[in-house]
């Protein structure tokens, strides 16, 4: 006998729309980034809050960014950025996927950064996990290289937690699965 197809994992979604201006400095950076490697429309956040049976709401955001279409005179999602887990805000969420965004723009376009303030920046390719910040050339300043350093030791640790966190969270998700199926 076959069983019955399992209810969706969530009781209740809803979707919302922002601009991300006031949420934190790292939106703000985001569209600096942006703007400096020719986009013309800012970042629009798409963010969706899930509440899983037996547990309370939590977003997933996506970062828009919209290359401009010059003959057709629109702008078109160029590029969609994703935070990297769950969070209990939607703000929060916000400046996840907008961190998330500006590592992996660094990282995509690294010749544009060579001579600007975001040249030390954080970067993340495309789908991975491993954060890399570029090196202080020569001497430089001692207490910049290790900023540089603490900032990248500190975005892997956070990385690090961020994976810890997940596997609980697929962990919690089992346990509520099972106490739902003995009830």
């Amino acid at each position: 006998m076959v069983p019955p197809p399992s209810p969706p994992p969530y009781r209740d979604t809803r979707l919302f729309k922002d601009a991300g201006n006031n949420t934190g400095r790292l939106p703000h950076m985001l569209w600096e980034i942006l703007q400096r490697l020719g986009y013309k429309k800012p970042p629009e956040y798409c963010g969706t809050q899930v509440t899983y049976e037996g547990s309370e709401p939590v977003w997933k955001v996506q970062v828009h960014n919209f290359a401009p279409r010059p003959l057709r005179g629109t702008f078109e999602v160029g590029r969609i950025h994703e935070a990297i887990a769950p969070r209990k805000t939607f703000s929060a969420e916000i400046r996840d996927a907008a961190c998330q965004a500006c590592m992996v723009i660094r990282s995509r376009y690294r010749q544009y950064f060579e001579d600007i303030e975001y040249a030390y920046f954080p970067q993340r390719a495309s789908g991975s996990t491993y954060i890399h910040a570029e090196p202080v050339p020569g001497q430089g300043h001692a207490k910049f290289k290790k900023q540089v350093t603490l900032t990248t030791v500190i975005s892997r640790e956070l990385d690090s937690t961020t994976e810890e966190l997940g596997f609980w969270q697929e962990k919690y998700e089992e346990a509520m699965k099972t106490v739902r199926q003995l009830k």
